[in-house]
């Protein structure tokens, strides 16, 4: 219920941006410290990584983002997952990965859609998740790809602007 809530938030436009200055290597380092316990609890390796780095953008959009997408892979991963960002001259980039069935392209293609839902997919879900994923990302200006393998795994690659 709260992701249709969400996601009919989205659509009407009710949801803005607040931009501040956010270390974003502390806020990821503080949701991986929460997802060892439940990555632990299902006995997923868990790996993340990252430089230091500053940006400006919403952070509670952001952590929603990235909460979602590591959702995703603890529910998906078989074995590890993994949470690694890193700058570059004009971008910043946050990859979430798991070793789980991976998708096959013509899924990829159709993931965020609201209500869309991988035909194998076994794993209880709405099918909302990755298109609030999408709509936070708009809103916030980051490109939001995914990569897979079919019976490999997926990583998402999310790209943000590095605001001056």
């Amino acid at each position: 219920l709260d992701n249709l809530m969400a996601l009919a938030r989205l659509e009407s436009g009710g949801l803005k941006r607040h931009d501040k200055l956010l270390a974003l290597d502390e806020l990821l380092q503080k949701i991986a410290r929460e997802y060892q316990e439940i990555t632990a609890y299902k006995r997923l390796r868990f790996i993340f990584s990252g430089s230091k780095i500053t940006c400006k953008t919403d952070t509670v959009l952001l952590e929603r983002i990235i909460r979602n997408l590591l959702n995703n892979a603890v529910k998906y991963g078989r074995k590890k997952i993994s949470l690694r960002w890193y700058e570059l001259s004009d971008k910043i980039k946050i990859m979430i990965q798991d070793d789980g069935r991976g998708l096959k392209r013509e899924e990829c293609r159709k993931l965020f859609k609201a209500f869309y839902r991988c035909p194998r997919n076994q794993e209880q879900g709405t099918g909302l998740g990755l298109a609030i994923v999408k709509e936070l990302a708009d809103i916030l200006e980051i490109k939001v790809e995914i990569k897979s393998k079919y019976l490999r795994g997926s990583v998402f690659v999310l790209t943000l602007k590095k605001h001056s």
